[in-house]
């Protein structure tokens, strides 16, 4: 099996709020519980190629 990184992209909070999955409630718990200095790179978004041999 071949498996590939293609791209990383950090997400910050900002990013996070743009998917349902991210309700208002769990942003305003996720605002208060992390750093400030640390909400520009709370995830990282990765495109992965993986292929059968």
């Amino acid at each position: 099996m071949s498996i590939e990184v293609l791209e990383r992209q950090p997400l910050g909070i900002d990013d996070c709020a743009l998917y349902p999955l991210f309700t208002e409630e769990l942003l305003e718990t996720m605002r208060r519980l992390i750093p400030t200095d640390r909400l520009d790179r709370i995830a990282v978004c990765a495109i992965i190629r993986a292929r059968r041999a």
